[in-house]
């Protein structure tokens, strides 16, 4: 699945390949995402991966950013789901209630068009 920002970062990939300037990248995604665009500053350090023969849209792994976990079956996956389930409090709930009323809201106020967001908007 693509997020947003991912999906920006092929954007701007395509945009490098058509010859567009950096700010011209920037106004085109700040035209297309409005306030869920990436920062110039981002969009312009993809535009200068990308032109120095960058393909790969992903990010690149930090230390300490999660390694994706493998399953050797789908009954470890139903067992680990269910434990991480069982583990949410009500305060878990509420926050993710709460985050999704504002998510709502947003699109109530935009007549309609839902817009995903990025976490630190919506939070």
């Amino acid at each position: 699945m693509c997020d947003e920002k991912h999906e920006q970062r092929i954007n701007v990939k395509f945009l490098v390949k058509l010859k567009k300037t950096p700010t011209e990248c920037y106004k085109l995604l700040k035209e297309a995402y409005d306030e869920n665009s990436l920062s110039r500053a981002r969009v312009f350090e993809w535009y200068k991966r990308f032109s120095e023969g960058r393909e790969s849209t992903e990010n690149d792994q930090r230390p300490g950013r999660p390694v994706p976990t493998r399953f050797e079956s789908m009954e470890k996956v139903k067992r680990k789901s269910a434990e991480l389930l069982n583990a949410l409090t009500k305060e878990d709930f509420q926050h993710c209630f709460d985050q999704w009323k504002k998510r709502m809201e947003r699109c109530v106020a935009r007549g309609g068009e839902y817009i995903e967001v990025e976490h630190s908007i919506v939070e």
